[in-house]
C-alpha cells in the first residue's frame, strides 16, 4: 500500500508573511538522524477535507540547493465522521501511553505518546484527587524541552507522511489538544478525532453488530487441511478471521508469533467488515467456519451465534488418504 496521496492539495494560499513564516520556522528546526518509522496507508482520503490552504512543515531537509524543503498540508477541521475515517483507511496518529495503546488501538494508527506510561499515571491520579485542570498542567509540566522537541519531530515526520490523518487521544480532550498546540506552534494544523479513541471504539463496535445483522455472510467449512484458507484467499470479498488474530489453524501446533488482542481483533474485524458493507453492502461476503474461539481469541457472541443459527455453509470435502 502507498503513502496517502496530496490529492487536496490544489489551492495555494501564499503571502510575503507566510513564506517569511516558513523559512523562520524551518531554519529553527534541526534535521535529526533518527527517521520514525510509520506504516504505509490507502491512498483514499476522507471526503471531509475542506478547501485547503498552505501550510508549512518545519522538518528542515536540505536539497541539492542547500534551501529548506517545505511541505503543503490542506488545513482541515476537527472531526467525528467515524465513518469516512475507517472506510478510507485514514492514517491515525495516536498520543495515547503505550500500555493504552497496546491493549487496543486500530489496524492504521501509529503510536507517537505524548506522556510515558508513568507520567501517564501521575497525570491520571493529579485528575482524580484535584481537578483537570490541575492535571492539564501537571501534563505540560512533565513534558521537559527535550521531550517536547523530540515529539515535535517525531509528529511532524508522520504529518508530512500523512497530510490526511489526524490525531487523538483516549476521549479527544487534553493530551489531543496539547499535541495540537505543539504542533501549531511550528506551523503544522493538525486536526484531531473528536471524542477520541472511546468514540471511535464505540463507534466500531455498534458498527459490527449492524455488519454481523445485515451483511450475506457464507461460511466455507471442511476438515483441516482441505484448503479453506486458500480458498478464501483467492475470494474477493472475504474476511480471514485467522488472519485477524494472527493465528495459524490447528494444523500448524502452537505458533511462536504473538496473537493480537481482543480489542485489536474486534476493530479489525468491524472496519473489515464497515468497509466491505459499505462498498457493496448485498454482495456475499465468505468467512472460514469456527468455533467460539480463535486461539485465545473469542468472537463476537452475536457472530459466533449467527454462525451457529442461520448463516449457510460451503463444504469443501477432500478424499481421504
Amino acid at each position: 500500500m502507498l503513502h496517502p496521496a496530496q490529492r487536496n492539495m490544489r489551492r495555494f494560499v501564499g503571502t510575503t508573511s507566510i513564506l517569511a513564516l516558513a523559512v523562520r520556522v524551518c531554519n529553527s528546526f534541526p534535521v535529526s538522524s533518527s527517521m520514525l518509522h510509520t506504516r504505509s496507508f490507502s491512498s483514499r482520503s476522507s471526503s471531509q477535507t475542506q478547501s485547503p490552504v498552505l501550510i508549512i512543515s518545519p522538518h528542515q531537509q536540505s536539497n541539492t540547493h542547500g534551501n529548506a524543503k517545505t511541505c503543503i498540508f490542506a488545513v482541515r477541521p476537527n472531526s467525528s465522521d467515524f465513518l469516512n475515517i475507517f472506510t478510507g483507511d485514514t492514517p491515525l496518529l495516536d498520543v495515547r501511553a503505550d500500555v493504552e495503546f497496546t491493549k487496543g488501538a486500530f489496524p492504521n494508527s501509529v503510536n507517537i505518546p505524548i506522556l510515558d506510561d508513568e507520567q501517564r499515571r501521575l497525570v491520571g491520579t493529579c485528575y482524580k484527587e484535584q481537578s483537570a485542570e490541575a492535571a492539564y498542567e501537571l501534563g505540560r509540566d512533565l513534558m521537559t524541552p527535550e521531550i517536547q522537541a523530540q515529539r515535535i519531530h517525531d509528529w511532524t515526520k508522520f504529518a508530512e507522511a500523512n497530510p490526511n490523518g489526524y490525531l487523538y487521544c483516549f476521549r479527544g480532550g487534553s493530551r489531543s489538544h496539547i499535541a495540537q498546540q505543539e504542533l501549531k506552534k511550528v506551523g503544522i494544523d493538525y486536526p484531531l478525532v473528536e471524542g477520541g479513541y472511546k468514540a471511535m471504539r464505540t463507534f466500531l463496535i455498534e458498527d459490527l453488530e449492524t455488519s454481523i445483522k445485515e451483511l450475506p455472510l457464507v461460511m466455507i467449512g471442511g476438515r483441516t487441511g482441505s484448503g479453506k484458507t486458500h480458498l478464501l484467499k483467492r475470494l474477493s470479498r472475504s474476511v480471514d478471521l485467522e488472519a485477524l488474530v494472527n493465528h495459524k489453524g490447528s494444523a500448524f501446533g502452537r505458533q511462536v508469533d504473538e496473537e493480537t488482542t481482543q480489542i485489536n481483533f474486534e476493530n479489525s474485524l468491524a472496519i473489515d467488515f464497515l468497509q466491505l458493507r459499505t462498498a457493496a453492502p448485498h454482495e456475499t461476503v465468505y468467512i472460514e467456519e469456527e468455533g467460539s474461539r480463535i486461539g485465545r481469541r473469542t468472537l463476537p457472541q452475536t457472530m459466533y451465534r449467527a454462525m451457529v443459527d442461520r448463516l449457510p455453509t460451503i463444504m469443501l470435502e477432500t478424499p481421504m488418504e
